[in-house]
């Protein structure tokens, strides 16, 4: 665990980002079913359109972030992990040189 920290440590600004992307999309995804029951009990239920309109475009603009929230979750997933595998594998290869023709059989 210790070796995963200290190669995350250099890649702090995307390991924030991806924490952010993470907790907007699970807000998103706590909030659609808020606003379908509001949708449903105050709307339908009381055949109020305007209020069934604001809330599917407020529906709308929550599945447009959550997806927006999701994509950078995956990408920032990815440039975290590949980086950190440039870092091992470069660590790696520093390391290597430094052993004498001995120590490789």
């Amino acid at each position: 665990m210790r070796l995963i920290i200290k190669y995350l440590k250099k890649h702090k600004g995307l390991f924030l980002l991806n924490l952010l992307t993470i907790i907007a999309f699970v807000v998103v995804e706590l909030g659609i079913p808020t606003v379908t029951g509001i949708m449903i009990d105050q709307g339908i239920i009381k055949q109020d359109m305007k209020l069934l309109t604001d809330m599917g475009l407020v529906l709308l603009g929550l599945a447009i972030f959550g997806g927006i929230g999701s994509v950078l979750s995956g990408y920032t997933s990815s440039r975290i992990a590949t980086r950190m595998t440039m870092d091992i594998r470069k660590d790696l290869f520093i390391r290597s040189q430094e052993l004498s023709h001995s120590e490789y059989n």
